[in-house]
């Protein structure tokens, strides 16, 4: 009989079973992943140029309403529950913004983001940002949307 054959066959015997079971929890429980949503919205009734200054991945989305809304998805792996929302609520993935004029940037509050450890090794973390702006917004250069002035800006608030 091949060796890899009675292998098998001994994990499937009843002892070898439950050992196979606990391998498999442990194999999931290690690559477990936990995720936190953080929302944030901006008032930007007359803003006509957003900047975004976010250094995590960002979707741009645009909507019917006059405010800017943040979805903050962080998914993190290695890591705990409990140490992901203790990051979560020390700010370090909150998006805070600076108005200029008629314009607004959006930047990281934390820009200098060490890297988390856990006792099972550094943290994976992955941060994507889905940023809605009002419609009227377009495309105006490399991580900014305007508006003409001259255009409508009345929009819908739900």
């Amino acid at each position: 009989m091949a060796p890899s054959l009675t292998k098998m066959q001994n994990l499937l015997s009843p002892f070898g079973s439950s050992v196979l079971i606990l391998m498999l929890l442990a194999a999931t429980q290690a690559g477990a992943q936990v995720r936190e949503v953080v929302f944030t919205s901006f008032p930007a009734d007359s803003v006509l140029q957003v900047r975004i200054d976010l250094a995590d991945s960002v979707e741009v989305l645009t909507w019917n309403n006059s405010a800017i809304f943040v979805e903050t998805q962080v998914d993190m792996t290695v890591c705990s529950e409990n140490l992901l929302k203790a990051a979560v609520e020390k700010g370090r993935y909150r998006v805070d913004s600076s108005r200029s004029g008629q314009g607004i940037v959006l930047k990281q509050a934390d820009t200098k983001r060490v890297v988390l450890n856990s006792p099972k090794g550094a943290c994976g973390e992955s941060v994507v940002h889905r940023i809605y702006l009002p419609a009227g917004l377009k495309p105006s250069g490399d991580r900014t949307w305007s508006r003409p002035e001259d255009s409508n800006k009345t929009t819908i608030n739900y």
